[in-house]
């Protein structure tokens, strides 16, 4: 039987079987294995982003920055805690769209590593298919205390107005849940 020039791979020869396509992967025309698209970057974004995404990207994001170990920025050893604690104000600010800190002073270290994270932004949205553009606020509020320990908030915001705040304690940040009384 001679190879048929279809692309079609041969079956055995019963009458009610039907030949099975041969596979075909797309190399280099926007698509992954399995049919998954690839997207270039912020093109495909969410169009109507849900709160609870973005919540989940601004916990990655200050949680990377509260462990000390910034993985995706490539610096391993900062402890926004440490200079929060030794602050008067004792507590460190972070505005992670803009890259600034307010509160208690920070290093110069800390104040790179904020930078790195200002800027490997628009990359983490991409992954959790955000738009970067749909972000109006991005903050984390790091401090330490004797009730919770080291603790941490994330606000976040949507250009359509939707605010949350999300309380974390500890390293890697657990979620504090309080009772209602």
């Amino acid at each position: 039987m001679p190879p048929p020039s279809n692309g079609l791979l041969p079956r055995k020869s019963n009458a009610r079987t039907r030949p099975i396509p041969a596979l075909r992967l797309h190399v280099g025309d926007r698509r992954q294995c399995f049919g998954r698209e690839r997207f270039p970057r912020n093109q495909g974004a969410v169009i109507n982003m849900k709160i609870g995404e973005l919540r989940s990207l601004g916990h990655n994001i200050a949680d990377s920055l509260a462990s000390g170990i910034g993985l995706m920025i490539g610096i391993y050893d900062v402890d926004v805690f440490l200079e929060a604690a030794a602050g008067p104000e004792g507590f460190i600010l972070v505005n992670f769209l803009d890259g600034t800190a307010f509160g208690s002073p920070v290093s110069a270290k800390l104040q790179r590593a904020i930078d790195l994270y200002r800027d490997a932004l628009p990359a983490l949205c991409d992954k959790h298919r955000i738009a970067f553009s749909d972000i109006k606020m991005l903050n984390a509020r790091y401090g330490t205390d004797q009730v919770y320990g080291r603790h941490f908030a994330v606000t976040v915001e949507t250009a359509a107005g939707r605010k949350a705040t999300d309380q974390y304690v500890g390293s890697p940040g657990r979620r504090l849940r309080r009772t209602r009384s």
